[in-house]
């Protein structure tokens, strides 16, 4: 599933991928990845691993457009090797 975030076209969007529901209480998780789109820029990449989330600071990148919308992908390692993505899904407003 993913969620659905807005961004004004001249703004910023903070975003925290929350993998605690999806991570078993006896595993870690050891490393955030993040694919964004060539039309997003991102700006923060802050990744709390022991809460298990992580950060992604995003705005309009130089060949972004009013209207498009886009899909980021956050793939969580865990400490058991697996891999884990969530997805969200940017308008540029």
């Amino acid at each position: 599933m993913s969620d659905l975030q807005l961004l004004p076209i001249n703004g910023e969007l903070l975003y925290t991928f929350d993998f605690t529901n999806e991570v078993p209480a006896a595993v870690t998780v050891t490393a955030i990845d993040y694919v964004v789109p060539v039309q997003l820029a991102q700006f923060a990449d802050s990744d709390d691993l022991a809460n298990k989330k992580g950060t992604i600071g995003l705005r309009k990148g130089t060949s972004g457009a009013h209207g498009q919308t886009l899909q980021v992908e956050a793939k969580a390692t865990l400490s058991n090797n697996e891999k884990v993505p969530k997805y969200l899904t940017v308008r540029i407003d």
